[in-house]
Order: C-alpha cells, then sequence, then structure tokens
C-alpha cells in the first residue's frame, strides 16, 4: 500500500485506545497527513489495516492467536487458506476469515495452537485425509516428513541466536576448541568428559551457525566427510588449556550457546545427526562452506 501513496503524503503513527467486548485495548494505527496542509488524508486500504492492527490487538488481549500468526503457521507448512482449513477440519473459507480479523473461537484457536507443532499437525492432515485429492494429499504430507527431519536438526532457537550480541571475528581453531573444553566442563551435568568426537561436532556445529547467521566463517579450517560425520583433519586431540584465548564478543556468546544446545546430548547421537546432514559414500570429500552454509539456511528458513 505504501508504494501507491504519493510522495507527499507523510506517514504518521499514533496509540489509541478502545473498549471492544467490555476489553480495553491498544493498538498503533497508522495514519497519513498531506504535507503541504497537515491535514490527515484518508485512504481506505489503510483503514482495513488499521482495523486488522485493531481486531489483532483484542485477539492478543484475551490469548487468541492473531490474524498474523494463523497466516505464519499455514506458510509455514505452504498450505492455501482452503487447504489448511480442510487439515483443520473446519469449513472451506475458515482460515481465509480468521486471517482478515474474524475472531476465532477458543475452540478453533486451540486446534491452530496445536497445528504449531508439525508431529500434531500431521495427525490431523491424516484425519481428514478425505478432503484432498490422494496427490496433494501425498504432497502434504512428504512437506510435513522433510520439515519434521530438518526440526529434528534445528537444536538451537532463532530466538536464541538474535539474542546473541557483540561483533562476531573468525578466530583460532585451537582457542575456540579450548574455550569450549573449558566451558563444557564446568557447566556439564551428568560429569561426562568430552572426548574428541564430541568436540569435532560441537565445532562443526559452531561452523554451521556461525556462516548460516553471522556469514562468517567460525575458523578456516575445512571439513570433511567420513562415517562419523563431518571431521576436522587437524584436530586429533583437545587443547585442554591455554593461558589465553582471542574470541570475539559474538564468539564468545555462540560458544556459550552452543554447550548449552549441543553439550547435553551423546556424542554418539551428535554423529549420527551430523552424518544425516553430510553422508559418507566411503570416499572422503571435502565439505565447502558454501554447503554447509546452505545446509544451515534450509534448517532455519
Amino acid at each position: 500500500m505504501k508504494e501507491t501513496i504519493e510522495k507527499k503524503y507523510i506517514e504518521k503513527k499514533r496509540l489509541v485506545k478502545k473498549v471492544f467486548r467490555n476489553e480495553l485495548v491498544e493498538y498503533v494505527e497508522v495514519y497519513y497527513v498531506d504535507s503541504s496542509t497537515n491535514e490527515e488524508v484518508y485512504f481506505k486500504a489503510i483503514e482495513k489495516e488499521n482495523k486488522l492492527r485493531y481486531l489483532d490487538a483484542y485477539k492478543a488481549k484475551i490469548g487468541l492467536l492473531t490474524s498474523e500468526q494463523i497466516k505464519n503457521i499455514r506458510k509455514k507448512y505452504d498450505l492455501s487458506q482452503r487447504e489448511y482449513s480442510f487439515a483443520l477440519g473446519l469449513g472451506e473459507i475458515t482460515v481465509h476469515r480468521y486471517e482478515k480479523g474474524a475472531i476465532q473461537s477458543f475452540g478453533d484457536n486451540q486446534l491452530l495452537l496445536l497445528s504449531k507443532d508439525a508431529k500434531h499437525f500431521l495427525t490431523m492432515i491424516n484425519e481428514n485425509q478425505d478432503c484432498f485429492d490422494s496427490q496433494r494429499y501425498e504432497e502434504i504430507v512428504s512437506g510435513l516428513q522433510k520439515y519434521l527431519l530438518l526440526e529434528k536438526h534445528r537444536i538451537v532457537s532463532l530466538d536464541e541466536l538474535y539474542r546473541i550480541k557483540g561483533s562476531f571475528v573468525t578466530a583460532d581453531v585451537e582457542d575456540i576448541a579450548a574455550h569450549i573444553y573449558g566451558n563444557y566442563q564446568k557447566n556439564i551435568i551428568d560429569g561426562s568428559e568430552m572426548n574428541v568426537m564430541k568436540m569435532q561436532k560441537m565445532l562443526y556445529y559452531l561452523q554451521g551457525l556461525s556462516v548460516y547467521y553471522f556469514n562468517c566463517h567460525a575458523f578456516e579450517e575445512d571439513f570433511y566427510t567420513s562415517e562419523n560425520g563431518p571431521y576436522l583433519k587437524g584436530l586429533n586431540s583437545i587443547p585442554h588449556y591455554k593461558e589465553k584465548v582471542y574470541l570475539s564478543e559474538g564468539m564468545y556468546h555462540l560458544c556459550e550457546l552452543l554447550i548449552s544446545a549441543y553439550g547435553k546430548y551423546e556424542c554418539s547421537y551428535l554423529a549420527k545427526l551430523s552424518l544425516e546432514e553430510f553422508g559418507f559414500d566411503g570416499k572422503e570429500k571435502i565439505i565447502s562452506i558454501e554447503n554447509i552454509k546452505r545446509y544451515f539456511k534450509s534448517i532455519y528458513q
């Protein structure tokens, strides 16, 4: 809408309070003024957008999913509004209405909430299989199964990555390994020791998150395929102690997140997980940093 409004109109925002269904609702309303007269200008499309903001504010106030949240769940599974309605066992245009601002019942809201979990949603699809032709049903189920596989590999959440502050600079791999080892031993709950293979996996996941989120190598060394998943050729032992390690603030916080998220898993599980990501055909091959970045991008997008 903004692209169609002439440049002489200036966008402004204001906090609006209204009572709707006995609830005081607050939301930010967008409006435009004429730059030459400073008078407010009416646009029908903007009025519709403000009404949706108003209704979404009410939904959020009483604990319902907003129109935008409903749309995001549907898009996560790459479904049309009609398909999403059928998958939930609802009427053909129900999701369309909810995304346009109609206020869903608490019962329907519970269905929508359950559908956020891909496993629950797959069950819903199966229960409402008759609403789809066989080809489309198989496509949806296949897409969900792929999504679930990627979800298993999404051990660190995007919200956790977003909270990392500070600059991120490529570091020496031995500095990183020494830091991970020292902090792992301080924080690990079950008392298990860090071994070389587990360190290999920790460094692999650190590199993947680094190139995906920070668009920067954590370290320069290359990974190779193996029967135990990606590994670094030069790391045959763990540098248990270094008097000084040089890590940027962003790298330090990412390492802490890595220890918290991946450190609790057994070495064998991390090896199996990484092998699913980059398989081994019996011949050792270098894994390009572009392929690592591409894979982690597929997980988080």
